[in-house]
């Protein structure tokens, strides 16, 4: 066990050495872009047997293993707001910058994966479901506050946890601005970054994504695997897949 815990984490490490570089790009028609990875975890405890989405969980030890292996190669983290603040002012941050986000707002990413970070001097982004606050191993909108005040963000990721495209209007509007709503009047502002639910965000239309830019958004994040985002589409930036539990599987951009 321990040497596969080596082992990963020097494949983690070395697979974000190759894209360490976040140097800005005007491109020819004049859109600005980073290429700042943004890692992204759901549930940070061991998979329980029996439990669907085996993948949406990495085990705290290996979690802990990535986060160091990354610290003692000099990488640091910023917010996914502080990433919008960039794209708005087409700066670019220091090498070896990126962002470490977190999907549906569990529990164990409050009690386990922050404490983690915290102790590295990182701090995370946490997309969050508000609608599904008081359900069993979900954060409160007391502990999303405690986490603001410690220097972490706070986004969306929707009211509840329902796929978007193919919905009609009146369920976006709910979903998205809803979510919105409600955060503001318990965290008290509206998150300016997304993240779409399952990474789909209707590629047959543009139904979701409109809602999405009407609800105010600076940033929305797929699951598309790579390192970029672009002021051409904003709505449209790249993420990146961690190993869970024990593999030996990394992550790069595409």
């Amino acid at each position: 066990m321990r040497k596969l815990a080596i082992a990963l984490t020097a494949l983690f490490a070395s697979a974000l050495l190759s894209i360490g570089s976040v140097q800005p790009t005007l491109a020819a028609s004049g859109s600005f872009e980073l290429h700042v990875p943004v890692l992204y975890y759901h549930r940070i405890r061991c998979y329980p047997v029996g439990v669907p989405s085996k993948g949406d969980y990495t085990c705290p030890a290996a979690f802990q293993a990535q986060m160091t292996a990354l610290v003692s190669h000099g990488w640091k983290t910023i917010t996914i707001d502080r990433l919008a603040d960039l794209m708005h002012q087409h700066n670019c941050p220091p090498r070896r910058t990126l962002v470490v986000s977190f999907d549906d707002g569990s529990l164990d990413n409050y009690e386990v994966a922050a404490p983690i970070l915290e102790s590295l001097g990182m701090r995370g982004s946490f997309l969050v479901n508000p609608g599904r606050v008081g359900q069993p191993n979900r954060m409160s909108f007391d502990q999303m506050r405690d986490l603001l005040a410690r220097g972490h963000a706070i986004g969306n990721h929707r009211l509840t946890h329902l796929s978007l495209p193919n919905q009609p209007p009146e369920t976006l509007y709910a979903e998205i601005e809803g979510a919105q709503q409600l955060l503001q009047q318990n965290i008290g502002f509206r998150p300016r970054t997304f993240a779409y639910p399952y990474g789909r965000y209707g590629k047959k239309g543009p139904q979701v994504m409109d809602q999405v830019r009407a609800s105010g958004f600076e940033l929305a994040f797929t699951v598309v695997r790579g390192a970029r985002e672009s002021s051409n589409a904003p709505l449209l930036s790249r993420r990146l897949r961690t190993s869970t539990q024990t593999t030996d599987r990394g992550c790069s951009s595409s």
